[in-house]
């Protein structure tokens, strides 16, 4: 049985162009900066125009931004309101709120997946927080409906 910490994190902010929930940063910015680092992962998805691209746990939102910015045509998901409030503060997200490319879900991706069955995606890009903010995200049931 999965268990999971269900203690909502309490402390938000941006940090050097990231997201940091709780004290902990959600993109790389020691060896780069997060724009930089998002970019290198999707270059690794090999997006191309036309794709249809599954983006799950949103955050800043430079991830659909970079693959919306390849020219595939995104469905990104994040359940966090907190989040999504701190990505309309933060001007290197902006794209995310005004790209026709994009398609942008409030929803937790748990109870929403399901609902996407008719949903067909060249491309999976998953970034959830750490195990211990989010356990339910790392299980082999959700790989699995994200395999389907």
């Amino acid at each position: 049985m999965l268990h999971v910490n269900k203690l909502m994190p309490q402390h938000y902010k941006l940090v050097e162009g990231t997201l940091e929930i709780d004290g902990v940063r959600m993109h790389q910015t020691a060896r780069k900066a997060p724009l930089e680092d998002a970019r290198d992962k999707i270059h690794l998805l090999h997006p191309r125009f036309g794709l249809k691209a599954l983006d799950i746990c949103t955050g800043l939102g430079y991830s659909a931004i970079e693959l919306a910015h390849r020219g595939c045509i995104v469905t990104t998901i994040e359940k966090d309101e907190r989040v999504l409030e701190l990505a309309k503060e933060n001007p290197d997200s902006h794209k995310l709120f005004n790209n026709s490319r994009i398609k942008l879900m409030k929803a937790d991706a748990l109870e929403v997946l399901p609902a996407l069955a008719s949903e067909c995606f060249d491309l999976i890009h998953h970034a959830p927080p750490r195990f211990s903010q989010a356990g339910e995200l790392y299980s082999g049931a959700f790989f699995r409906e994200l395999y389907r």
